[in-house]
């Protein structure tokens, strides 16, 4: 028989309840990557620094994690946060985080996502009208 657990609460929660489980701070691995260390930058590791972050339990981590990279690299991260909460099609579950961190999303991240995301949609529609005057 195959039990699902943990369908109640949300992966904040889950993970609020982690940091209280000591021996997961030096082996949490949640990377979508191989079997080697957390690469700091696929969606499952982004998710849970953001989390652990709002938490404030990122020191707790430093041998899951490089915390000193996510430290110097924050705004990035506050980024990506961003974009998941606003965007179509982002990561609604670290809306939680979002909640906590928003304080800390300042304008420039803002406006710095929106035109990123504008730039996006125009280079694909001018590859979508350059394909259509070549075919």
């Amino acid at each position: 028989h195959v039990y699902s657990e943990g369908g109640a609460i949300t992966r904040f929660l889950k993970t609020k309840d982690l940091i209280g489980y000591a021996p997961s701070y030096d082996y949490l691995h949640v990377c979508w990557m191989d079997s080697g260390p957390n690469c700091m930058t696929c969606g499952k590791c982004r998710r849970t620094l953001v989390t652990l972050d709002a938490l404030g339990a990122l020191d707790k981590y430093a041998r899951s994690f490089d915390i000193d990279y996510y430290r110097k690299h924050r705004r990035d991260y506050l980024k990506w946060l961003y974009r998941q909460v606003t965007f179509p099609g982002g990561d609604k579950m670290v809306g939680e985080a979002y909640d906590i961190l928003r304080s800390d999303i300042d304008l420039r991240i803002k406006i710095g996502s929106w035109i990123r995301w504008l730039a996006g949609r125009l280079r694909a529609g001018l590859r979508m009208m350059v394909k259509m005057v070549t075919n």
